[in-house]
Formats: structure tokens, C-alpha cells, sequence
């Protein structure tokens, strides 16, 4: 009897991933707790640092106890936590590590039943804030808080009683995948158009262009599939395998390249970075402040600094290529290509579309590293796993112990 077979039948796997999606429901909890309004009041940091704790007990209890590895398995997991740390205390963010652990503590997890609660719950919490949001802007203004794009204050951006209009819209746009990878068999094109209504309507409040244009590439998508059915299969195959890492070259090239760039060349950049917010002009800074780093690097910014003609407020870009290139490190960009060029062609057609909208949020948007929201790398955690399974269970049958 295999190693996995015996857990099934003990109930040790079911037990394993009740402690993962305890772990998985907790920082979810703590980041809403982080970003609400409605309890700022009560928030306290050491409410965040229990939470953190307790988070990192959970998954540290479920990758010591209740699962197996090799010698190789330990020595490399041990070297990308080291990895993974080295960076949190070089940008000074609590950031790839927590990422690092939900995807190393994967093994013998119905992932697909974790999101299931999780969307379920986001939901809940999302729509708790959008029902009671109107008693507050119409009966205690004083403690709503609005978003402004730039110094555009005549049009105000409605953030729901979170902290910023594009965390609010972040949060509904990953729950609305959510729903679509879990429920993908049951999808008809009257459910993927209302999940994509959804958005819209809270889009007319919030204004954030990014999450309504991921939304609508991806709802393209699925009415493309049940529409066309396996004629787009070859298109999704392609994006979900080498999209990234394509986007990873087109930003890096954008980037680096402001600089030496004169004539139309650099009209046609501008138009681009018009298109893109600007984006690519702060990726641009952020390269001529600090360049390329492998594993991480902090970034000073003192304040308003003048560059190239251009003012700039900040060193940070929310195109997470970019940023990523200069403050988290290329490592993880090359990692997350990798791993989706690996295991996309192992992957559903569903977890093939949460691959295709993590690398198009990726431009838009510096989220995509709070994965536990944007859950498309926790995913391939599954598939490596499943090799690291069937390796071990291989080795104990050669090993006579079967």
C-alpha cells in the first residue's frame, strides 16, 4: 500500500489540508483585518503579530510533521526559505517569505477546495463592506475615506471602507476568479457574463482600470472556450506556458531603455507609458535609482525628486515586472516563468486561465505578490509536489518497503 493511500484511509491527508486551510483562511483574515476600515479603530499591531505567528506555526507544523521529503527535497527547500528571508529583510517587507511557505506547504492539498472556502469567504467580508458602505458615506461621511488619481480631487474614487480603491477592486477581481476556477464546469455564458457584471458594477465607484481589463481578457477567454470549445485550447496553452516570461522581457526592455532612446522612438515610448499610466516611466526611475537586482535590494526615497524633466513622488512602479527587476529580485521573475512554462502543460484548462490573468495583473499592479489573493503560483505548488510524490513513492518500491 503506497504511503498516500495509507493517509488517505487514516484521514492524515483530510487532517493535512484542514491545517493548510486553517493557515490559508488566517492571513486572509489578517489582511482584511489589515485593510478595513470598519475595525481601524480596534487594529492593533499586536492583533498583526499573533496573527503572523500563528501563521507561521500552522504552516511550519504542516511542512515538519505532515509531510515527506527527500535529502534534496529538505537542502532545497531550505535554500529558497533562506532565499526568501534574505529579501524580506532587504527591502524591509514581510513579503516572499509568507508566499514562500502557502506554496512549500502544498503537499497532499486539494487546492481546489481551499479556494473554494476562501473565495466563499472574501465574498462575504467584500460584501459586507460594499452593503454597509452607503450607511456611512450618507450618515457619517467624516469616517469614509476616498482614493484620488493624482491631484484629480473633484472625482473621487470610491474604496468601499478599505484602504484604497485599488485594494478593494484587487480583492473583488481575485474573488471573482476565485469563483471561475472552482466552478469552471458549471460556467455557461450567462454566469461568466454576470461574474464579469459584478465588476462592472462596483468599476463605475472605483475606477480601476486594471482589474476590469484583466476581467475582460479573461471573460473573452472563457466565452472564447464555450463558444469555440477546444479550438482556443492551442491560444490558452501558449499564454499560460510563456506569457510571463514574454512580459518579463517586453518591461525589463521598456525600462532600460528610456534613457538612450531619442526622436520617434521615444514619442512611441511615451505613447506607450501613456497607455500604461505611467508605469514604465516610474519602472524607468526606479531602474536609474537603484538597477537590477538577483535577490533584493531596499531602495531610499526621500522625497519629491526631479528626474529626466519629470517629478516623481515616489521610486516604487505598479507594473510588478519592473518593480520586481529592481526591489524584490529576478530571481523570483525567472522562478514564477519557470514554473509556468514546467507545469502549464500539466495544468487544467481552468488553472490555465489563472495563469494567463496573473501574468496580464502582473503588468497592472504590484498585488500579485500578496499570492494568498492572486493564487495562480500557489497553484503550481500542486504539480510540484505531485513529481516530489511520485519520486518518493517510487523510490520506497525500489527500495523493497512496499
Amino acid at each position: 500500500m503506497s504511503i498516500i493511500s495509507r493517509k488517505i484511509q487514516t484521514k492524515q491527508l483530510d487532517y493535512s489540508n484542514l491545517v493548510y486551510n486553517i493557515a490559508y483562511v488566517l492571513i486572509v483574515i489578517k489582511a482584511f483585518y489589515a485593510y478595513s476600515d470598519l475595525v481601524a479603530p480596534h487594529r492593533t499591531q499586536l492583533i498583526l503579530n499573533i496573527c503572523n505567528l500563528l501563521l507561521l506555526g500552522l504552516l511550519m507544523y504542516k511542512m515538519v510533521f505532515l509531510q515527506r521529503y527527500s535529502i534534496k527535497n529538505v537542502v532545497l527547500l531550505g535554500l529558497l526559505g533562506l532565499i526568501t528571508f534574505y529579501t524580506d529583510r532587504q527591502v524591509y517587507m514581510f513579503m516572499m517569505l509568507p508566499d514562500f511557505l502557502l506554496i512549500a506547504a502544498t503537499q497532499d492539498v486539494d487546492f481546489r477546495k481551499t479556494i473554494s472556502i476562501v473565495y466563499k469567504l472574501e465574498a462575504a467580508i467584500i460584501g459586507l463592506h460594499v452593503a454597509v458602505y452607503p450607511l456611512f458615506y450618507f450618515f457619517n461621511r467624516s469616517a469614509v475615506r476616498f482614493s484620488i488619481r493624482g491631484s484629480d480631487v473633484s472625482r473621487p474614487r470610491h474604496q468601499f471602507l478599505l484602504s484604497h480603491a485599488n485594494i478593494f477592486s484587487m480583492l473583488l477581481l481575485w474573488t471573482i476568479l476565485g469563483y471561475l476556477y472552482v466552478n469552471y464546469e458549471k460556467l455557461n455564458k450567462k454566469k461568466i457574463i454576470l461574474a464579469w457584471l459584478t465588476y462592472v458594477a462596483t468599476y463605475m465607484f472605483t475606477k480601476s482600470n486594471s482589474g476590469l481589463l484583466i476581467l475582460s481578457a479573461i471573460t473573452i477567454l472563457l466565452m472564447a472556450k464555450n463558444i469555440l470549445g477546444d479550438k482556443v485550447d492551442g491560444l490558452v496553452d501558449f499564454l499560460a506556458r510563456y506569457l510571463y516570461f514574454i512580459l518579463i522581457i517586453v518591461f525589463d526592455l521598456l525600462m532600460v531603455s528610456f534613457s538612450s532612446l531619442s526622436g520617434p522612438a521615444r514619442d512611441i515610448w511615451f505613447k506607450i507609458d501613456d497607455f500604461f499610466t505611467g508605469r514604465p516611466r516610474y519602472g524607468a526611475f526606479a531602474f536609474y535609482k537603484a538597477g537590477f537586482t538577483l535577490f533584493g535590494q531596499h531602495i531610499p526615497f526621500s522625497g519629491k525628486e526631479l528626474w529626466s524633466g519629470m517629478w516623481f513622488d515616489s521610486a516604487a512602479c505598479d507594473n510588478a515586472y519592473m518593480w520586481m527587476s529592481v526591489s524584490y529580485g529576478l530571481f523570483y521573475l525567472l522562478l514564477i516563468a519557470f514554473l509556468f512554462w514546467r507545469y502549464a502543460p500539466k495544468a487544467t484548462f481552468p488553472e490555465k486561465i489563472i495563469f494567463i490573468a496573473y501574468s496580464l495583473y502582473t503588468m497592472m499592479e504590484l498585488y500579485v505578490t500578496y499570492m494568498y489573493f492572486c493564487f495562480a503560483v500557489i497553484i503550481v505548488g500542486q504539480y510540484i509536489w505531485d513529481d516530489i510524490n511520485k519520486v518518493l513513492i517510487r523510490n520506497k518500491k525500489d527500495n523493497g518497503r512496499e
